[in-house]
């Protein structure tokens, strides 16, 4: 096997078990920043469980997915290195950005730990 093989996504071990559709899929995904659509998906999937249409919102699941947001978003600052926001300030941030969303008003941007 070559070098540049080993490389792309569709060289690797696994290869042989994934279809053509699967291979196309992960040769895409080679060429994106590590985990950002992972990390997109999931926040619509936290919007989701919070204000579901016409249903309760499903707070035990929107606190899984956020639990994995949180590992996502850790594994990416190991990996990249990126020390510019820690996991702990980007959650808070898109918790501000998803009550804003469902309506909220009082939600203070700047310190979201902050007592009202």
């Amino acid at each position: 096997m070559s070098r540049k093989q080993r490389r792309t996504p569709a060289g690797r071990f696994y290869a042989p078990a994934l279809t053509d559709d699967e291979r196309a899929a992960l040769e895409v995904a080679a060429g994106r920043p590590l985990l950002d659509e992972e990390i997109d998906v999931l926040r619509v999937l936290i919007r989701r469980t919070l204000d579901p249409d016409g249903g309760a919102p499903n707070i035990v699941l929107a606190g899984r997915l956020i639990e994995t947001l949180g590992r996502l978003l850790r594994a990416r600052q190991i990996v990249t290195g990126s020390r510019r926001e820690s996991p702990a300030d980007v959650l808070a941030r898109l918790g501000i950005d998803v009550l804003k969303e469902l309506g909220a008003t009082d939600v203070d941007a700047k310190d979201p730990g902050a007592p009202t």
